[in-house]
Parts: C-alpha cells; structure tokens; sequence
C-alpha cells in the first residue's frame, strides 16, 4: 500500500473518533441539530468512497450561537484555526495535527451556522428548519466502520455542492 493511502487511512481514523465523538457530546448530532454536508455525506447518496480531509457540518442560527457551544466540547487535540461571526453567519474551523509515522497530518472540522457561503458574496445558502426537517440520519462507512450521521435531502445536498463551501473573508 503507498504511503498517500497510508496517511489517508489514518486520517480517516481519526475523524471517526472525532464525528463519534462529537455524536455522543451532541445527542446524536441533535443538539445542537447539526447536518453533514461535506464529502462524507456524499457517501450517503453514491456506492463509492473518496478520502477527504474534513468533515463539514451545517446548523441552525439560533438566538445564541450553536458554534459557541461546539467550540466548548472539542474533541481532544483540536484547536480553533479560524471563527467568523456576523449577524446571521458564523463559521468554526477546528483543526487536530496527528502523526502518522512520521507525517504529520492535518485533520479539520468546519461548521457553517445559519447560512452555507460560496466564492462569490451572493452564493449563500440559508440553513433553515426545512434543510432540517428534510435531513436523514444514514449509516456511512468511515475507516470501515458505520457510523450513524445526519445528511441533507438529496437536493439539498447537490444545492450545498454547487458552491464551494469555505467561510469568507
């Protein structure tokens, strides 16, 4: 096996105890509500897998903000690499660096609170209580393991994917 699958495997390792992590400190990503909506909820909806580096999430704006309260029960390791709060947006990036051999290897969660942000100023997607209400809770296999997590509608999710989701500056 080369070494890029090697490191790869391990990162995934990682973020399976990291997503089964943060499903115990939330409820079963319940509370806070929280939607998957990077590349491994893209293994909800086709019969194949691809490595990521992250895991994405999106959640609701609430009166206070959900991402405060993530950013209270962090997995282990992890520190906050960027956060961005504005009226009716924030964005928490939350990185961990693990060795693998002796690589070491960056790994990273994103959540997006209350809107999902493309490129361009205008490609903003609103989280709303239907994007909710419409998700699924699906076994996707992360590392070889199912692991329960919450995905959006089909159609939410190719909405999400038609903008390339990164917090803006």
């Amino acid at each position: 096996m080369s070494k890029a699958i090697d490191i790869m495997k391990g990162r995934e390792e990682e973020i399976l105890k990291s997503l089964l992590f943060l499903s115990e400190k939330t409820k079963g990503f319940t509370d806070p509500e929280l939607i998957m909506i990077g590349g491994y909820a893209l293994r909800a909806f086709i019969p194949f897998s691809r490595f990521t580096r992250d895991s994405d999430f999106a959640l609701i704006k609430r009166n206070s903000r959900n991402i405060d309260r993530i950013k209270g029960f962090l997995p282990e390791g992890y520190l906050v690499e960027e956060e961005q709060k504005r009226n009716n947006y924030g964005f928490l990036r939350c990185v961990k660096f693990v060795k693998h051999n002796r690589t070491r290897v960056k790994v990273s969660m994103d959540f997006m609170e209350g809107e999902i942000r493309g490129r361009e100023a205008k490609e903003v997607i609103k989280i709303d209580e239907a994007m909710m209400k419409n998700r699924a809770f699906v076994l996707i296999p992360i590392a070889g393991k199912p692991i329960r997590l919450p995905v959006p509608s089909y159609v939410d999710y190719f909405v999400t994917k038609l903008f390339r989701l990164e917090p803006q500056t």
